[in-house]
This record gives C-alpha cells, sequence and structure tokens, in this order.
C-alpha cells in the first residue's frame, strides 16, 4: 500500500485544453498557480488543519474480496503534522509525521522509526506539494508534457533540502494536474492531481490525486476545517500496539551453520513452537498457513503478499504472543500465507533448497522494530534488548545511518570511493551483493562476468570499512542500488536499534 502524501492541504479540476508550453515562462506559470489556490504556506492562511477522508481501492485484482475504504485523518499546525490511514478490518493504522525536527513512520503495530536521507527529502518535496510551498520557489521551464492527450507546460522547482518537482501546470486555470517528485532519480514519483477543494472561500487545497505506481488506489480529502486549536499530544506519534516484555537481555543460541547459513531461530506462537528466519528484508512477520492454522491465530483480514515478479493471497492476522529467548512480544499484527508459490518455493529467495515444510515462517520488521537486537555470527547467538535502557555508546565498529522507510533496511556505500550507492541489508537472501544493470550503465562500473553474470564491482565501502574483490551477482536491483545479503553480513556482528534508526556493522577478523 502506498502512503498518501505527508501533507495539509489539497484542492477543483484540472481543466483540459492547454497553451502551448512555449507561450509561458516558469514565473508567470507560478504566479498563475498561486492566484489559483489564492494562498501559500507561511503567509498566515493557514495556521492549522484537520482533513479526513479516504483511500479507495477503485479497481479490486480478480478474485479478491473488494477492501473497503480506508479512512485518512490528518492533524496540522504550521510545519508539524500527523497523518493516519486507517485499516477498518484489522483496527490497525499506519502513521507519519513530522515533529518540527524530524520526520518519522509507524507500521500497523505502532513501532516508530526515523526518516532519514534521501527519504527524508522526498518527504520534504511532498510537503512543498501539499502545503502550497512551490510558488514561493524558483522554477525552470521543462519539456511539456501529455496527459490524456492533452499538451500542459512544466516547470521545475527544487525545495531546499529536498528533491526537485516537475509540476505540470494547467495553463487557464493555474491548477497542478500532474506533480513528479525526483524526476530521473532513485525516489521518481508521479501524481496525478484529480482535483482541489476550497478548505476556506477563495483558499484551495488539494483534495483528491493518485499515484501512477498504484493507479487502483484514489487518496480522497473530503472535509477541511482549518484554523481550530490542535494539541501536542495529537501530534505525536501514536503508541505501540503491539509491546515487549524485556525478561532476558542475555544472549541466546540461533543457528547459523545451516539452512545456507540464514539465522534460524525457535520461538512459540501463542505457545505453540516453531522454527522461523530472522529477515531484515521482510517488513512484517510472516507465518506458514499451516503453522498460523496450529497457532490458532485470529484471521482480520484478506490481502495479498508481494515481492519482485510474484504475489500471493494472504491473511492479516492477529497473534496474542510470540515468545523468544525469554522476552515476548503481545498483540501483535502478523501476516499468514501459503508461500507455495515463491520462486523454488521458497520465501522472497530465502528458503533455497528447503520448503516451507521445513520452516514456519519469517521474523521480519516487527521484530525488530520494537527493539535492539544483537545478532553474533560469530558466536551464533542473537540478543533482545529494551532500548529505553540499552547503552549502545561501547558498541565496537561502524555506526551507520539506516533508512527504513518501508520497513527495510537501506544505508549508504560507496563503490570505488566516489560513486554513492544505497544498499538493502537483507540477512533473508542466500546472496552475498546484488546488483541491477543501470549501476553499470549510469556510472560505467566494470565488473568482469562469470557465465553466472557475476563478478566484482571493485572497492565497496561501509564508512571506513573497505573491501575489494568480493563478489556480485546481477539480479536485476532497480536503479543503482545494492542488495547486500547474508553472504556477506555473515562476516559482521550487527546490532539493530531501528528505533534510533542505526545499524553498528562490526567486522569479524579473518572471515573475509
Amino acid at each position: 500500500m502506498y502512503r498518501p502524501c505527508a501533507c495539509v492541504f489539497l484542492l477543483a479540476l484540472a481543466s483540459a485544453a492547454a497553451a502551448p508550453a512555449q507561450s509561458f515562462d516558469a514565473a508567470s506559470l507560478l504566479a498563475l498557480h498561486l492566484q489559483y489556490v489564492g494562498w501559500q504556506f507561511g503567509d498566515g492562511t493557514f495556521t492549522s488543519m484537520r482533513a479526513w477522508g479516504d483511500a479507495v481501492n477503485t479497481k479490486p485484482s480478480p478474485g479478491t474480496t473488494p477492501q473497503p475504504p480506508q479512512p485518512m485523518a490528518l492533524l496540522s499546525r504550521g510545519a508539524v503534522f500527523r497523518e493516519t490511514q486507517l485499516n477498518p478490518e484489522t483496527g490497525g493504522a499506519l502513521n507519519w509525521g513530522f515533529t518540527g525536527s524530524l520526520f518519522w513512520e509507524s507500521d500497523a503495530n505502532g513501532f516508530k522509526h526515523p526518516v532519514i536521507g534521501d527519504a527524508q527529502k522526498a518527504d520534504i518535496s511532498y510537503e512543498f506539494l501539499f502545503n502550497e510551498g512551490t510558488a514561493g520557489l524558483s522554477g525552470a521551464l521543462q519539456s511539456p508534457v501529455s496527459i490524456d492527450g492533452t499538451s500542459y507546460p512544466v516547470v521545475r522547482v527544487s525545495p531546499e533540502a529536498g528533491f526537485p518537482i516537475d509540476l505540470a501546470v494547467d495553463p487557464h486555470t493555474g491548477a497542478y494536474v500532474r506533480a513528479v517528485i525526483d524526476p530521473g532519480g532513485d525516489y521518481e514519483t508521479t501524481i496525478d492531481i484529480v482535483s482541489y477543494q476550497q478548505a476556506e472561500p477563495g483558499k484551495r487545497v488539494i483534495a483528491n490525486y493518485r499515484y501512477h505506481d498504484s493507479p487502483n488506489y484514489t487518496f480522497e480529502w473530503s472535509k477541511f476545517v482549518p484554523n481550530v486549536p490542535v494539541a501536542d499530544n495529537e501530534l505525536t506519534p501514536p503508541p505501540q500496539t503491539a509491546t515487549w516484555t524485556f525478561a532476558n537481555p542475555n544472549p541466546f543460541p540461533v543457528n547459523t551453520r545451516n539452512y545456507d547459513g540464514f539465522i534460524i531461530v525457535t520461538a512459540t506462537v501463542n505457545g505453540v513452537p516453531g522454527t522461523f528466519i530472522v529477515d531484515t528484508g521482510t517488513t512484517t512477520i510472516v507465518l506458514t498457513s499451516t503453522f498460523a492454522k496450529r497457532a490458532r491465530v485470529r484471521r482480520a483480514s484478506n490481502t495479498s503478499l508481494c515481492g519482485i515478479g510474484w504475489c500471493e493471497s494472504a491473511d492479516t492476522d492477529v497473534v496474542d504472543s510470540i515468545a523468544i529467548g525469554g522476552n515476548t512480544l503481545s498483540h501483535v499484527f502478523v501476516l499468514s500465507s501459503p508461500l507455495g508459490n515463491y520462486p523454488h518455493g521458497v520465501m522472497g529467495g530465502a528458503w533455497t533448497g528447503h520448503g516451507p515444510q521445513d520452516l514456519d515462517g519469517v521474523l521480519g520488521y516487527d521484530l525488530l522494530g520494537g527493539a535492539v537486537v544483537k545478532l553474533d555470527f560469530g558466536a551464533s547467538t542473537m540478543s533482545i534488548l529494551n532500548p529505553a535502557t540499552t547503552d549502545l555508546s561501547h558498541e565496537l565498529g561502524a555506526v551507520v545511518t539506516t533508512d527504513l522507510s518501508g520497513g527495510q533496511p537501506w544505508i549508504p556505500m560507496t563503490l570505488n570511493d566516489s560513486i554513492h550507492v544505497k544498499a538493502l541489508l537483507d540477512t533473508g537472501d542466500a546472496m552475498g551483493i546484488g546488483y541491477g544493470s543501470k549501476l553499470l550503465y549510469t556510472y560505467h562500473v566494470s565488473a568482469m562476468r562469470n557465465w553466472y553474470n557475476c563478478g566484482s564491482l571493485g572497492k565497496i565501502s561501509i564508512g571506513k570499512i573497505s573491501y575489494e574483490g568480493e563478489q556480485a551477482c546481477d539480479i536485476g536491483m532497480p536503479g543503482p542500488d545494492l542488495l547486500v545479503g547474508i553472504d556477506f553480513l555473515r562476516h559482521f556482528n550487527l546490532v539493530l536499534d531501528y528505533p534510533q534508526g542505526i545499524i553498528i556493522m562490526n567486522p569479524l577478523r579473518d572471515t573475509f
């Protein structure tokens, strides 16, 4: 599910025919837009806002149960905001916001993490678009764009600390009809703006929009109440609905010797023991349907579970307790699925050579999101710690700021001392390092390839830690991104502090 735009303000139909783009300049088009909406951020028009609407699946997939509209709510005061999208079937909610200094997100279980790096830059650009901050920026004309057979002029603006935004403008009204955030970049996102609405007389806000990469969903804001009191506690992240009982801070054994070196743990779900992979690449906790039935989970709704090139029906379930290593996670939303139609009969490539009959599921983001988790590959142990009482100041290794947007850990890496890329740390993937062709062609990285389409990318650096000659394989990663799997990660001891948005990576000696 794609997050609705983080933002306050939402606006009357974009008109149809547009005059040729060359008859307009960027400044006049931005001025026309300002005249159309009647306000801009910071001019005192809206000091606060309460808004309500729905995310609507207008085209359910064949054979699936149509989802009811998902209610959305927005609270803002100046630049500070909190936005919520509720799943009415499960009662779970996604939340995100801005504190004035930090963007944050929390999932359906209430586990919160900061939004940093390029994901933060994307959020800043969303805010400029939906809070009407674009008209105050300098713009430059781009090539016009055709939308439904009509040509519109395009103005590019570049918010400070954000990504550029290409704005397709209706030259008859000034309404934006399309916005492209980070055009041509890794975070490129195309938003079609369907309509505006008056939040108060003469002041329009974006009211209806959809994303190109999620065309079946429309986000519809229907009610706006501006300039009313909004208390501080209404703007803070919500409390967790899933809770940890931290009873054992000591390491407990895990299996990292079998199953292709994956992290295999024993846990009990509703008192029923099972065997699971600890998988940083999975955005939730997933149980096999067979095990979910044995554990008597409570079904909440039907959904789907998707990866690269596959999708399968799944259920959202409620688990009363997951006990692992003497610690207990209670009242947690999980997914359950047959897990039978994945490549090689495995979950996301993680269970290569082992079918679902051997393992009962994967423990992903929701195992990690509310705790500090230490993975000691040298000793084959794991620790689960209370983030409120754990001091990591004496931990050895590189402290890496981590982008957890979407529930997966992305870190910055450098190739050959000059090429900056994002890397997904995925303990649930068997490989060492994977890349895509765009990395080679965009940055002219030369990889010596064998018949497996694998070879060396050269020097790879994580902070001050560098390696040369590591094998990497072309797996079709999007953009200039890398996937770093268990075959590489097992050479480190890892400390995963998701609540603070950091990972500490301490290389093991003589393992490379």
